[in-house]
């Protein structure tokens, strides 16, 4: 078996000659649900807002610090996991199939073990997506063909080439102003470009912003091409 790693804003650990001493738990976030108590009333009310929580997942390391030196070892770790101002993208060789977005949001102390080699209990707060790197990948759709999301609810990425409508479980958008372009539909910010041009005057939205519920979902489309990128995740 190969050495494992974990790679933390585009940098790998076993390039700072970190090992992991142990296999990491399975977190899972929480949903977070509001318990009500009602006076006269036999158990508790509960107010399910649909979202989750972060979670932390942690990783035991240790690192030779022989050749470099301990104080140098240890400023390069800390400099690579704490110098991130938000989330940046954190995944292993543990689960290869995901990634997180992630932050050191409490540095640890690095001990120090006769100054030849560092210890630390690293914790990596989360969000709660543990996203898939299939979702990354673009592909064409085709119009009444239904898409099948086995995961949680996502907001995709939808490129709409040309003037149309597009619409998902119902929910429409019709495009102005865009023959021979291609406008970027982001789910997610609920925006609409092409490049660096904001394109949201150009969309006519009925009933929701389009998503993909977990399951059969219908989508059409005309006087269009259309490709997704679906951003999967899963807990």
């Amino acid at each position: 078996m190969g050495l494992n790693y974990f790679t933390y804003n585009g940098k790998s650990s076993a390039s700072f000659n970190i090992r992991v001493t142990a296999y990491p738990d399975y977190d899972i976030p929480r949903r977070e649900v509001e318990r009500v108590s009602v006076p006269g009333r036999s158990g508790d009310l509960l107010m399910d807002t649909g979202a989750y929580s972060n979670f932390d997942k942690t990783y035991e390391i240790y690192f030779n610090a022989r050749g470099s030196g301990f104080h140098t070892s240890a400023h390069d770790v800390a400099m690579w996991l704490c110098n991130v101002g938000g989330y940046a993208r954190l995944e292993d060789t543990y689960d290869t199939d995901v990634y997180l977005m992630a932050r050191v949001e409490n540095p640890e102390t690095i001990a120090n073990w006769m100054n030849y080699m560092g210890r630390a209990t690293v914790v990596f707060n989360c969000k709660p997506q543990r996203w898939l790197k299939s979702g990354e990948t673009e592909s064409a759709i085709t119009s009444g063909v239904d898409i099948a999301n086995n995961y949680m609810p996502c907001f995709p990425i939808f490129k709409i080439t040309g003037n149309g409508t597009f619409t998902v479980n119902g929910n429409s958008v019709a495009v102005a102003n865009n023959l021979n372009k291609t406008l970027v539909l982001d789910c997610e910010t609920q925006n609409a470009y092409t490049g660096t041009q904001n394109r949201n005057g150009d969309i006519y939205i009925t009933g929701e912003f389009p998503y993909l519920k977990s399951g059969t979902n219908a989508v059409t489309f005309n006087n269009a091409s259309v490709t997704m990128i679906p951003r999967w995740w899963t807990l």
